[in-house]
């Protein structure tokens, strides 16, 4: 990036050398700081854990009152 900034205030007309290289660090700033996030919540999202159905199947005991359960403990 300082080389590119460099190059660019070399080439940059007279009375627009800060202007130019402020545009240009500017942006370039931006850029790196959107891949950044961008690469951090790919990586957060790569390692969160998957929510969804459960692949096993459960039942419930139907033997068991959970209502007279409830008025129990009350």
């Amino acid at each position: 990036m300082a080389r590119d900034l460099n190059e660019l205030a070399h080439a940059a007309p007279n009375g627009q050398v800060l202007d130019r290289c402020e545009e240009a660090a500017v942006e370039k700033g931006r850029a790196f700081t959107r891949q950044a996030l961008e690469q951090a919540v790919a990586e957060r999202l790569a390692t969160a854990p998957k929510k969804g159905r459960r692949c096993v199947a459960v039942t419930a005991d139907c033997s068991a009152s959970t209502k007279a359960a409830a008025v129990e403990r009350s």
